[in-house]
């Protein structure tokens, strides 16, 4: 008797090439697409924050960018995560914005200590159509620039 075991993974949909597009205008950042994995990433440099640690001003090595990665589902849908980085001053009215918008709060954190300013980052998560998730996103992130105000 001949016994065979396989793992079956579910196929993963390509993202089509319009919707990545709809993510990136909505974003307003170009992303890179990682066919293998059907997941759209984008990197949002933070270039307005000039990090020091512990004294020392830090030019490389420690990059400090928000970002997003939208992927489809299996059941037709999408699925997005990402990071913000924030002083910690925006952290209030950036998870008012991110409950606004019915996105799921993962997790706070930061991730040195004696940094200045103090960077704070808000890890999250969401599914639904792709171009309603990048829209929550960007609302998120006028939101933390202060471009709009969260509803109360």
């Amino acid at each position: 008797m001949t016994l065979l075991c396989a793992t079956v993974y579910a196929q993963i949909p390509p993202i089509p090439p319009a919707a990545q597009r709809s993510i990136e205008r909505i974003i307003g950042t170009a992303g890179t697409y990682a066919a293998n994995e059907s997941v759209r990433k984008i990197r949002i440099p933070r270039t307005d924050i000039a990090l020091n640690l512990q004294g020392q001003r830090v030019t490389s090595g420690l990059p400090i960018e928000s970002w997003v990665a939208f992927s489809p589902d299996v059941r037709g849908g999408g699925l997005m995560m990402g990071e913000l980085q924030l002083h910690a001053d925006q952290l209030q009215r950036v998870l008012k914005a991110l409950r606004a918008r019915r996105l799921d709060l993962i997790s706070i954190r930061n991730q040195t200590i004696a940094e200045h300013p103090q960077l704070v980052f808000v890890r999250f998560a969401g599914s639904g159509r792709a171009t309603d998730l990048a829209k929550a996103v960007r609302y998120a992130l006028d939101v933390q620039v202060g471009t709009i105000k969260p509803a109360a």
